[in-house]
């Protein structure tokens, strides 16, 4: 993000700062001897990572990187854990965060309702 010679530091997860060269000021050092015609934006700024994913701004956008059970470009989707015959007799797979559990019918109980 770093721009017109500057070099990037990385200061916490998904932060960096901009080391500007002489002449160069501004966040991504984009004011400086010359009229730069880029407008950087923080895409981190409003949190725009769901369910606990670390965001890292890049040039003109951002990527999230989702915890374990999340995917999506802002870490919304819940990666589904239910397959077939995950619960046995008629039970019914509950998806969860990185897990599932079984709904078991009356008379049935345990992981997969066995």
């Amino acid at each position: 993000p770093c721009i017109n010679g500057a070099s990037c530091k990385n200061t916490n997860p998904g932060q960096y700062k901009c080391i500007c060269k002489p002449g160069y000021t501004g966040i991504n050092c984009q004011h400086g001897k010359y009229k730069s015609i880029v407008t950087l934006r923080d895409r981190c700024r409003y949190s725009p990572c769901q369910n606990g994913g670390m965001c890292k701004d890049l040039f003109n956008d951002f990527n999230c990187t989702c915890p374990t059970g999340f995917t999506g470009k802002k870490c919304e989707h819940n990666i589904g854990d239910c397959f077939d015959g995950a619960c046995q007799n008629g039970g019914t797979c509950v998806d969860g965060v990185n897990r599932y559990t079984c709904s078991c019918p009356a008379g049935f109980s345990g992981r997969a309702c066995e």
